[in-house]
């Protein structure tokens, strides 16, 4: 049964998105011919793209084919509609959006997520970078068919839009899924309206996602793949699989260039959800390393993926806090605060295994982090059983809270780019295999 329906202007992003679904374990198919769909296949597949070869038509011809597509498949079954745009924006954005909102009976609302993290697309500020660089100073500003000249992802969707644009800026969204909530429940559903949101990682993604649906205003995704994936993991999982499958948790605490590349391919190759600690709120007062640990965890806790990943590491070298700078404002050692950022991960380590029954493992990067989870689980030791990759062996945790505990310890400067990659899929493997 198609629970999902996909637009996209190109056949390429069609299926991105499609392959995209399909780590989540949806059964997807890219159509070029939607009318031709046969009941038999309506009933094979979840998800549904469909191509419409638009990004460089007339407004007017890309405004008809997404229309009529959407209009083709529309029905009561399916419970997300996505209008797949272009990670920089190229395109009849807007009136392709348009063409969604007027095709589906009901009012709703477009929400314009337009990032992909792990490929360093990213909203800020209303602007979109790529690789840390303004959308206009990019090659999208040299596309011959459709130059992109402003990086105010607000601008170019008005600039193409019959409907009112509203923005949800980073600050909202790190507040938590109850101010977005409330930034959705201002804007209200009562006419059609487009919005535009800013973000940074996958875990500001499922933020907005489970803020979206809890909103419960009737809504279209409009973004390259990601959110919509987000929206899916919330909305779909339970009703395609109610077999609770054995989960990994990634506690990152190095913060080298080498564990960045790691991350972005564990990312890249598996169903990861992420949720990043902020070091300075977590290095002062106990209170707000608190919060910082009930935030971090309130993000993780409900999430389906096969990997949670928990870090300080924001995947920008740029943004690691300067220990030693923050030591001596602090009259402190670096070492102290290392030690308090360890500690905090590992305490939302500890609450996430005591309230994810399904966590059947954990994969520890840099050797203090295991000492912290140790540390927190009361664990006197590790039972060391194998190696996976050089320096970085398999055991089970020793004593505490949670004895038995499967878990590989890896340093952070060690291995390839996939060495994260491979050992989380041995801890994987071997759960899958228990009784």
């Amino acid at each position: 049964m198609i629970r999902c329906c996909i637009i996209a202007d190109d056949l390429t992003g069609a299926n991105a998105t499609g392959v995209l679904l399909g780590k989540l374990g949806l059964h997807s198919c890219t159509v070029l011919k939607p009318e031709r769909l046969s009941d038999e296949h309506r009933s094979h597949y979840d998800v549904v793209t469909i191509p419409t070869d638009s990004r460089g038509l007339p407004a007017p011809e890309a405004y008809r084919r997404v229309h009529d597509a959407v209009s083709c498949l529309s029905c009561d079954e399916i419970q997300i509609y996505n209008k797949r745009i272009d990670s920089t924006l190229r395109g009849n954005v807007g009136s392709e959006i348009d063409a969604m909102l007027d095709a589906l009976p009901d009012t709703r609302i477009a929400v314009v997520v337009p990032v992909f993290p792990q490929a360093g697309r990213i909203a800020v500020g209303g602007y979109l970078l790529v690789n840390g660089v303004l959308l206009e100073r990019t090659d999208a500003a040299k596309d011959p068919k459709m130059p992109v000249r402003t990086s105010r992802v607000r601008s170019i969707i008005e600039a193409q839009t019959k409907y009112p644009v509203h923005t949800i800026d980073l600050e909202t969204v790190y507040q938590g899924e109850t101010a977005v909530t409330g930034a959705l429940e201002r804007i209200g559903g009562d006419t059609n309206a487009i919005v535009v949101f800013d973000a940074i990682t996958d875990a500001d993604l499922d933020v907005i996602a489970r803020a979206v649906l809890k909103s419960g205003i009737p809504f279209i995704s409009a973004d390259p793949g990601p959110f919509t994936a987000a929206v899916a993991r919330q909305l779909l999982f339970d009703q395609t699989n109610t077999t609770v499958r054995p989960q990994v948790l990634m506690c990152v605490g190095s913060v080298t260039s080498l564990t960045v590349e790691q991350l972005r391919h564990s990312f890249e190759h598996m169903d990861v959800s992420a949720a990043f600690l902020h070091a300075e709120e977590v290095i002062d007062d106990e209170a707000r390393r608190n919060r910082e640990i009930d935030r971090v965890t309130a993000i993780l806790r409900d999430q389906a993926s096969r990997v949670l990943c928990i870090s300080s590491n924001h995947l920008d070298i740029s943004r690691t806090l300067d220990l030693e700078q923050q030591a001596k404002e602090r009259n402190t050692t670096a070492e102290a605060l290392s030690t308090l950022i360890n500690r905090s991960l590992a305490g939302v380590a500890e609450r996430l295994l005591d309230s994810v029954p399904s966590l059947g493992g954990v994969y520890a990067s840099g050797g203090d982090i295991t000492v912290a989870l140790c540390e927190a689980s009361g664990a006197e030791g590790v039972a060391v059983m194998r190696e996976i990759i050089p320096l970085a062996a398999e055991g089970t945790l020793i004593g505490g809270t949670h004895d038995g505990l499967r878990i590989v310890s890896k340093g952070g400067m060690v291995g390839g780019t996939d060495a994260a990659t491979v050992c989380i899929r041995s801890i994987l493997e071997r759960l899958d295999a228990l009784p």
